[in-house]
């Protein structure tokens, strides 16, 4: 059965590889050492992983690393050192859903697409391309390059943080699955989005919130 342990480590190794993604650090599963403009909040999010992990759980339980693998080996796998706990932005955020023994209706959807696999350009329909944009989290469906739907997940993503400020934990917050599903429609599509985590920065207040990261699936019905 499903632990809140094994939710929470399975997001933070969903979290790990979203990040890497982003940097171009990985290929076939194999970690390769930063760029030279890997972000600072990068590599405090890696090390906030790792940490996590370490003083939680296991570093044996990091998927992308090898078994051996010890925090005095960053530098020669991550390309940068580690980066202590009190070097890191203490703002950081966040949250992922609790899926244990929740089951998800997918009768009136077509298509099941993950977020990771839509970067860029995804043809699910002759004619029809689904997109994500990691940098801005634009999403869009498109028919014959005429934009039949368009979402900003950014809109869902602070609806979440709004009605979780007050969570203890920052760096493990488990949410109800319920309240990170998303429905939307319009004469054209139909859409569900079950976000499965987030992260970001809170700097000063709600309106200068910046996400790293909004991992999700959705479902699709072309009307």
């Amino acid at each position: 059965p499903l632990s809140s342990f094994s939710v929470s480590k399975l997001s933070q190794n969903n979290r790990l590889k979203s990040i890497l993604l982003r940097n171009h650090m990985l290929e076939e599963s194999k970690i390769s050492k930063a760029p030279e403009d890997i972000s600072s909040e990068d590599k405090g999010e890696i090390s906030a992983i790792l940490r996590y992990f370490k003083n939680n759980h296991s570093l044996k339980d990091i998927k992308l690393l090898s078994k051996d693998f010890k925090i005095e080996d960053m530098d020669r796998v991550f390309g940068f050192p580690y980066v202590k706990e009190g070097l890191y932005r203490d703002n950081y955020f966040h949250y992922h859903a609790e899926r244990r023994g929740k089951v998800f209706e997918v009768k009136r959807y077509d298509y099941l697409l993950e977020s990771y696999s839509i970067i860029g350009r995804t043809e699910i329909m002759d004619n029809i391309i689904v997109s994500y944009n990691k940098n801005n989290h634009d999403f869009k469906i498109e028919e014959k390059d005429n934009i039949i739907y368009n979402k900003n997940l950014k809109d869902y993503a602070m609806e979440i943080v709004g009605s979780n400020q007050n969570v203890s934990d920052r760096y493990n917050n488990i949410i109800e699955a319920d309240k990170m599903i998303f429905i939307d429609e319009n004469d054209r599509v139909r859409v569900k989005f079950i976000i499965d985590n987030i992260d970001g920065q809170n700097l000063d207040n709600m309106e200068d919130i910046v996400f790293n990261n909004i991992n999700y699936y959705v479902l699709v019905k072309i009307k």
